[in-house]
């Protein structure tokens, strides 16, 4: 459970870090607090999905 909880944190790191770059570069339309707000979801979300997606299709492609 442990290492499920440190994955899940360094991946939404990670994740809303290179999202909040990306945005923050681009230079679009949104606010400085609407593009932290939509990269700290983005990174969730992410971490969500390398904590309980990801695993389920790497398990059904090494059948």
């Amino acid at each position: 459970m442990k290492k499920k909880a440190i994955t899940f944190f360094v991946a939404a790191i990670i994740y809303t870090i290179i999202h909040y770059l990306i945005y923050f570069f681009i230079q679009t339309d949104y606010s400085q607090k609407e593009i932290v707000y939509m990269s700290i979801f983005f990174g969730v979300c992410m971490g969500v999905f390398e904590l309980l997606v990801r695993p389920l299709i790497f398990k059904s492609l090494n059948k």
